[in-house]
């Protein structure tokens, strides 16, 4: 049976795990999309969420 997941990922400060979580994501081939929820985030999350959002097109950004 072939089924498809959409993983969504809050994050809050998180600049140094955010990356690998991502990654780790989309390398399970049931994965079609990543959401993240960046949760007003004060560090550098921001920058991080905008460079992989140019390279992975799997890959949603939302800004709470």
């Amino acid at each position: 049976m072939m089924f498809s997941v959409s993983v969504i990922i809050p994050v809050y400060n998180g600049e140094l795990f955010i990356e690998k979580a991502i990654h780790s994501a989309i390398k399970q081939p049931e994965v079609i999309e990543v959401i993240v929820v960046n949760d007003g985030s004060t560090d550098e999350t921001h920058q991080v969420l905008d460079k992989l959002q140019q390279s992975i097109s799997e890959f949603k950004v939302f800004h709470h």
